[in-house]
């Protein structure tokens, strides 16, 4: 008897220990606007926050100066320090509900605008990783609401999806910039005119496009999800598919690695009086998909998920009251949404919302808004103990990948045994790309004509990145 009582102290412990360790790698709340105005994130469907390499961009609708319009903010660090804030969209007017996305240097943003006497649907641009930043596009022009964009980018195709008013009912459109977003096509219907839909979200990897909304059935009432994939980069669509059959299944946020799609909402159907957060997936590139699965247990209202994944690593985060205050919640599963760690609080605060989540680098990055000082604010948390896909992945295969010395002087070598062309590019503090040479195995550049300070390095092959970090010149 004491034996196993001491095995069980002993696991407890353990245990204890583990999730220490797990909570300790997440940094303390940074408060990153702090003005006499509101600042807010977007719901769940549009992602503010988005990560390339060693640069975080986030956007947000701040009133600071009486009009709510959209502003910008950057690191070049993973975080560990932020730029100034930016306003993009012009004041006069009311601008909401923006969101990011990043592929290198090119950054996108969109947002819904009331300028032209509706609310439209804007876009804007930075080629040079946020430095400076094109006129606004207004990408509709319709006598109705189009609002609640959703942004997703891969490569120099971009995506972006919205509701609109223009038929009916509210319904669901897309558009496409195949040259990152210097022309656009054509406004797309994804679905009938048959329901009301709304909130949608959209991902995308390689040529396949993802989206996802839910629409209420006019003569139940009942709000369900539904899904439309594409493979062409939004040339032709499949027929939508209803995913869920519930009460009400609302406000999804889509999310894909490789051909793994992930899917989050929250739903009513426990009873009770309270939401919980759901969850389902497709192993196939959403031609079918699995069961659903009830991420929270909670009292009170789990809501308004944002999902987003690296290799086999799932990051969820959202909102949840289960005591007289409001706080941003996260949950991970590391094999594809298979099994799930415990939730964990992130903010501390009487009404925390709206969570957004990017993987970077080396680092899990989550921002939200918070009414803890007087008005409300954007916080962001990272953890920099979170392994995404890249050099770990790599090494696991038996290879191996090194770029010396840090910091440098006059060169810098790169090597790797996969035998594989591969290639090497540096960037400066403003996303330029300052050199660029394609090796294979070993290759030492001459960096002396570079100035001194911070540089970033990616180094890829046929499979992909391998590599992103920051060099120092001294």
């Amino acid at each position: 008897m004491k034996k196993h009582l001491l095995i069980l102290i002993f696991f407890s412990t353990v245990l204890i220990f583990s999730t220490n360790i797990c909570f300790a790698q997440w940094e303390e709340n940074l408060m990153l606007t702090n003005n006499p105005g509101s600042s807010a994130t977007t719901m769940n469907n549009a992602g503010c926050i988005a990560a390339d390499g060693e640069f975080l961009h986030i956007v947000w609708t701040d009133n600071r100066s009486g009009d709510a319009a959209i502003y910008y903010k950057r690191s070049i660090d993973q975080g560990e320090t932020w730029g100034t804030d930016t306003r993009l969209s012009d004041l006069g007017s009311t601008s909401a509900n923006p969101a990011i996305a990043v592929s290198g240097s090119v950054i996108h943003v969109v947002w819904n605008d009331d300028r032209d006497g509706n609310l439209e649907i804007y876009y804007k641009r930075s080629t040079n990783g946020g430095l400076t930043w094109s006129a606004d596009t207004r990408l509709t022009n319709d006598p109705d609401v189009s609002q609640h964009p959703s942004l997703s980018v891969s490569g120099s195709n971009v995506h972006v999806v919205w509701n609109d008013d223009r038929t009916l009912n509210g319904q669901i459109f897309y558009k496409h910039s195949s040259d990152a977003g210097v022309s656009w096509d054509s406004d797309k219907q994804l679905e009938s005119d048959e329901n009301n839909s709304k909130i949608t979200s959209v991902a995308s990897a390689g040529s396949d496009v993802h989206v996802v909304w839910y629409s209420m059935d006019k003569i139940s009432g009942w709000e369900n999800l539904f899904y439309t994939h594409s493979t062409d980069n939004g040339l032709s669509w499949n027929t939508p598919e209803q995913l869920t059959n519930d009460l009400t299944c609302v406000y999804p946020s889509i999310a894909v690695s490789g051909s793994t799609v992930h899917l989050v909402w929250f739903d009513g159907r426990d009873g009770g009086g309270s939401t919980e957060i759901y969850y389902k997936q497709s192993s196939d590139g959403g031609s079918s998909w699995g069961p659903d699965t009830r991420l929270t247990n909670n009292t009170g209202y789990s809501s308004y998920p944002f999902v987003t994944a690296s290799g086999t690593n799932v990051h969820l985060v959202w909102q949840d009251n289960p005591d007289s205050k409001i706080n941003i919640y996260y949950r991970q599963s590391v094999d594809n949404g298979l099994n799930w760690d415990p939730e964990m609080e992130l903010s501390n605060a009487t009404y925390a919302y709206y969570g957004s989540v990017a993987v970077s680098a080396s680092a899990l990055n989550v921002v939200w808004t918070e009414r803890s000082f007087g008005n409300d604010d954007i916080l962001y948390k990272r953890n920099l103990a979170v392994n995404p896909v890249g050099l770990n992945e790599f090494a696991k295969s038996g290879n191996k990948l090194n770029v010396y010395p840090n910091p440098f002087l006059n060169e810098i070598t790169a090597i790797t045994n996969d035998n594989l062309p591969g290639e090497i590019i540096i960037y400066d503090i403003s996303s330029r790309k300052v050199i660029q040479k394609e090796f294979v195995n070993t290759i030492t550049l001459d960096a002396s004509q570079l100035p001194k300070g911070i540089y970033f390095c990616e180094v890829r092959n046929s499979g992909g990145i391998l590599q992103k970090s920051k060099l120092v010149k001294n």
